[in-house]
């Protein structure tokens, strides 16, 4: 387990490597030293060898010339993003010990409660473990329950809840379950080769939101105005987004997706602000649900 001062270290590392590209160790030292962290040379190797060894970060060290790098990868922006979520939580926690008056000066999403935040922890272990796990599951479209048995090779996060991702026992078919539907959870004693690590840990690179595609990714170009453009740059859209060309009247973005359904419905949310221009018959899809929307309000 990890303690507040080794998660701190970990997120000061990686804001240096990479911002600097390239850092001597001598660098990295002064750079904990002045965020008020004393360690030694080996206490900060081991460092550097825990975000290689537990992270499966690619942390370079040229011997030559003594100089360390650090490699953009899934895993990077993963951790990056568990760092945030941890000093946000810690932010508000110190807090709350601290005023009294605290909560008068948050405002959280009125959600209710974190139905399935329990199952959190044991399917993580499951995962971990390379553990099957078996529970009930409440279809909301069909109003039905039904049990499943599931090898869990992933959680994963969208819109402030949590999914588990893994395929059927017995079958290669990838499976996406809200945790907040999950009943009954139990935890088999049987464990699971994770053969399709590497295919479900890919299923979502090319893909916004769950809904994902066995169509290949493809170039999406879209046209956005000046000012929801403002919003792109400051957030991209998309790890892929790249800026063609901008004027005063509109900026060209592209991406590589798979136009899913989560896109479609991203892209109507935008109304005006957003248009597609390829592939072609996305925007005719686009164009036709814009027909569907628009003939609700004739009546």
């Amino acid at each position: 387990m990890y303690n507040n001062k080794k998660i701190r270290v970990f997120a000061l590392l990686i804001e240096l490597l990479q911002r600097k590209k390239t850092v001597d160790f001598k660098t990295i030292k002064k750079h904990l030293s002045t965020h008020d962290i004393d360690a030694s040379d080996r206490t900060i190797e081991r460092y550097i060898a825990d975000l290689r060894t537990d992270f499966g970060l690619l942390i370079d060290c040229d011997r030559r010339t003594n100089l360390y790098s650090i490699a953009e990868s899934t895993e990077l922006n993963c951790l990056l993003h568990f760092i945030h979520l941890f000093n946000s939580s810690e932010l508000i926690f110190n807090a709350l010990q601290h005023k009294d008056k605290t909560l008068s000066c948050l405002a959280f999403e009125a959600t209710g409660d974190y139905v399935g935040s329990s199952n959190l922890e044991p399917i993580y272990s499951a995962i971990v473990q390379s553990k099957i796990i078996t529970f009930d599951h409440e279809n909301y479209e069909k109003n039905t329950v039904s049990q499943r048995t599931l090898m869990p090779y992933l959680l994963k996060e969208y819109n402030s809840k949590w999914y588990v991702v893994g395929t059927i026992a017995g079958s290669e078919q990838v499976r996406i379950f809200g945790l907040d539907r999950i009943h009954r959870l139990e935890i088999s004693d049987q464990t699971f080769e994770k053969t399709e690590q590497k295919r479900i840990s890919e299923v979502f690179d090319y893909t916004l939101g769950l809904v994902f595609d066995v169509d290949k990714p493809t170039t999406v170009v879209l046209s956005a105005t000046p000012f929801q453009a403002k919003y792109f740059k400051n957030a991209p859209l998309h790890a892929t987004q790249q800026l063609v060309s901008e004027d005063e009247k509109e900026v060209i973005f592209k991406y590589w997706l798979v136009p899913n359904r989560e896109l479609q419905r991203l892209i109507l949310g935008y109304s005006s602000q957003v248009k597609v221009l390829e592939p072609e018959w996305f925007a005719k899809q686009i164009k036709g649900q814009i027909g569907e929307m628009a003939a609700l309000y004739k009546k």
